[in-house]
């Protein structure tokens, strides 16, 4: 499971996807994901929704 929050101190932590994915990767406000099928999926926001597919199978 991959955790994210805004600001630095102990609480306030979102979840942010499902513990399937595999790798994670960030740079500036982007967030990429790798899922357990292969597929990679990026989002601008913190919170578990909002990832749009950007390669792999659906």
């Amino acid at each position: 499971m991959v955790l994210a929050k805004k600001e630095v101190g102990q609480y306030g932590w979102t979840v942010e996807t499902d513990p399937v994915v595999k790798k994670i990767a960030a740079n500036g406000d982007v967030q990429l994901i790798l899922d357990g099928n292969g597929v990679v999926l990026a989002k601008k926001e913190i919170g578990q929704y909002g990832w749009t597919v950007e390669t792999g199978q659906q």
